[in-house]
């Protein structure tokens, strides 16, 4: 049986001191949310605000970002290797 994920507004995860580095800010988290929504919706992290709900994030979040920005760099190498 899964246990159940502990949710954490964005906020709270931002005022904690979790934010993984460049993502101290809500703005910035902000962004990276608005480029990387599908991804970190797929990753279960993540579950966006809605009027006054405010936007909810588990313990993995940061993880599920340095994994997107990891898979980014490898695109990139990628990219700039292909002839």
């Amino acid at each position: 049986m899964n246990t159940p994920a502990r949710f954490v507004t964005l906020r709270a995860w931002i005022d904690s001191g979790r934010g993984a580095p460049g993502f101290e800010r809500l703005d910035q988290i902000n962004w990276f949310i608005r480029v990387h929504r599908e991804a970190l919706l797929y990753s279960g992290t993540f579950i966006p605000g809605r009027g006054a709900r405010p936007t909810l994030v588990t313990e993995g979040f940061e993880q599920a970002i340095e994994e997107i920005l990891r898979r980014e760099a490898i695109e990139k190498l990628a990219s700039d290797i292909a002839p």
